[in-house]
């Protein structure tokens, strides 16, 4: 079975730095084949025969940790999940003009009524939020920087109470493609 693994915190801010050879190769020490890396901001495409996302999350979870000696928060995801959450993104239209910026937060688990309440408050003019199943999309207006832009990671973990890691939205149509060769 194809997965994705979406690590947390790696190769950020001069942080935490693993070049993408040795990340491939804790994967493929730990028994995953087919194992591809994308860019240097923790994405690992992989198989392994193992059918959960638990416990596929878990065997990442302590290979990273054997490895690098501390923790590395990883969000598995399977081909099929990637797919829908593609297809199901509200801001496709829109951001296909190129007026937007478009970006998924991947969660743990999917956001309650009162966390998703919390988040459409922290709102500012030119930002909206969407709740998927277990991501939330963001479509920001172009005109937000790196430096300006009222969406942060940590926003979002601080108001739903659970990990998150997100992506742009290039980044995830590109994970897609290959984790369907």
């Amino acid at each position: 079975m194809r997965y994705l693994a979406l690590l947390r915190g790696i190769n950020v801010g001069g942080h935490k730095i693993i070049p993408m050879a040795k990340l491939r190769g804790i994967f493929e020490e730990a028994g995953y084949t087919d194992v591809a890396t994308y860019i240097q901001s923790g994405n690992v495409v992989f198989s392994s025969p193992a059918k959960s996302v638990t416990s596929v999350r878990a065997a990442v979870e302590s290979a990273l940790r054997t490895a690098l000696g501390y923790d590395v928060p990883a969000l598995i995801r399977t081909a099929k999940e990637m797919e829908a959450v593609v297809n199901r993104n509200p801001f496709a239209e829109e951001h296909a003009k190129g007026r937007t910026k478009m970006y998924v937060a991947f969660l743990e688990r999917g956001a309650s009524k009162q966390e998703m309440e919390a988040l459409l408050a922290a709102q500012v003019k030119g930002m909206r939020f969407h709740a998927g199943t277990a991501e939330v999309y963001c479509l920001l207006d172009a005109k937000f920087t790196g430096n300006d832009s009222p969406f942060s990671n940590t926003l979002l973990e601080k108001l739903l109470g659970q990990r998150a890691t997100t992506r742009n939205w290039a980044t995830t149509t590109t994970l897609l493609t290959l984790m369907n060769p």
